[in-house]
């Protein structure tokens, strides 16, 4: 019975793998990046619309505290 080998020399230029992974690596970043950016802003939106809540319900109850107490301009603490 015959043995053979097969031998194969393969050669390849990975620069244009290695650029897209990069370009890839890059926008991925940005990406992340502005989704970051979003994120802190919608944070600081939540934290102004908390402290319009606030406010509101402070002034809410204090029209009703004055209605039920004919006292104008007290001003109530909301803990």
């Amino acid at each position: 019975m015959a043995d053979y080998t097969l031998s194969a020399k393969v050669s390849a230029d990975a620069s244009g793998f290695t650029s897209a992974m990069k370009t890839a690596q890059n926008s991925l970043a940005a990406f992340s990046s502005k989704c970051s950016s979003i994120g802190a802003t919608i944070s600081k939106l939540g934290d102004k619309l908390s402290t319009i809540g606030t406010y509101a319900t402070a002034t809410i109850v204090r029209k009703k505290h004055c209605q039920l107490c004919e006292a104008d301009g007290e001003l109530l603490t909301i803990i």
